[in-house]
């Protein structure tokens, strides 16, 4: 059994950069930032997996208001 839906292309489009690109960016920034400013790279790299953690933390907070954005076709 097979099903397939459908989702315009801008629509996939956002979700993919909510998804993957800015948290990719927010991670960068941060270890990059703070590794010029801390000492420990392990700080560095602990703080900022620990903001990407967060912000992963939001969209799941947000997913009921995420969700009623996107419209799925079957």
């Amino acid at each position: 059994m097979e099903e397939t839906c459908q989702v315009s292309s801008s629509m996939a489009l956002k979700a993919v950069r909510i998804s993957y690109v800015y948290p990719l960016l927010l991670f960068l920034i941060i270890l990059l930032t703070l590794s010029q400013t801390l000492s420990s790279e392990w700080w560095s790299a602990g703080i900022a997996l620990g903001v990407l953690a967060l912000y992963y933390f939001v969209l799941w907070l947000f997913r009921r208001r995420i969700e009623k954005k996107y419209q799925l076709k079957k």
